[in-house]
């Protein structure tokens, strides 16, 4: 079943294309028309709509990868949301990165800059496209880190500016999208580099040559000890023939020779 989904979304990845736009614009009208925010249930519904179209969007990318891959990415950017959350929540107040959103806003565009620069490069020259695009990564998500810890101020509150008490619907799609923009960022590896499967058959494979180079050890050990050892003739199992004593054996009978040819008469001259 697993199979036959990723099949589909491959065939039909266009899918995803149309979801992801319906969540943009979902999450756009969500930001923008602040009333739809404040209907009881009908932002719950909005929001959730947000959340799967973006997961089924998603999907494109997953049907392409390993499980394995996915997981492993998946715990480390999940791991460095909560680190910068907390990070984020428990500075002093001295260090408001609401006061100074906009020193925040221009370290966020001038890492865009280089990003975008370091993506060209990538593009445009393959020599350098591995590391090209790590940079590129680790400025994009240092970048969507920062916003991570000013969302985390705004959140907890307390803070030059904050978000309101009944706008934790908006707060929570915000940090879902920034934990997708660093997780996106990651498919680059799992798909081109299959990393942690790498990993994995890299270990077997020495384990594998490990095995293999210990019995070739052990055939060439046996081998010389079988050289080494003398072979001594062994009787075969089972009673052996006596042998016959010299008083019973006596000699053959002389075949007959055949007799003398007689020689032919003379010829009678006179005739």
């Amino acid at each position: 079943m697993l199979e036959t989904a990723r099949d589909i979304f491959k065939d039909y990845y266009y899918i995803c294309f149309i979801t992801f736009a319906l969540a943009i614009l979902l999450f756009i009208i969500f930001i923008f028309y602040e009333r739809l925010r404040f209907i009881n249930g009908v932002n719950f519904v909005v929001s959730f709509l947000i959340v799967e179209l973006q997961i089924i969007s998603l999907f494109a990318l997953v049907a392409r990868v390993y499980l394995a891959d996915l997981l492993f990415f998946f715990g480390i950017c999940a791991l460095l949301m909560v680190i910068f959350l907390i990070i984020g929540a428990v500075l002093p107040r001295k260090i408001d990165l609401t006061l100074d959103v906009a020193i925040l806003f221009i370290l966020g565009f001038v890492f865009l800059i280089v990003a975008v620069f370091l993506l060209m490069v990538k593009f445009v020259i393959p020599k350098t496209s591995t590391y090209a695009y790590l940079f590129a990564e680790i400025f994009i998500s240092i970048m969507i880190l920062l916003f991570v810890m000013y969302h985390a101020q705004t959140i907890n509150g307390s803070r030059f500016a904050e978000m309101r008490l009944n706008d934790a619907l908006l707060g929570s799609l915000i940090l879902f999208h920034d934990f997708l923009i660093i997780y996106w960022l990651t498919f680059y590896w799992q798909f081109t580099f299959n990393t942690f499967n790498n990993l994995i058959g890299h270990s077997k494979g020495s384990d594998d040559a490990t095995t293999e180079s210990s019995q070739d050890e052990t055939a060439e050990d046996s081998e010389d000890t079988t050289s080494e050892s003398p072979v001594e003739d062994t009787p075969p199992a089972g009673p052996q023939p006596a042998e016959p004593s010299p008083a019973d054996a006596q000699p053959a009978d002389p075949q007959p020779e055949d007799p003398p040819l007689a020689d032919p008469p003379p010829q009678n001259q006179n005739q």
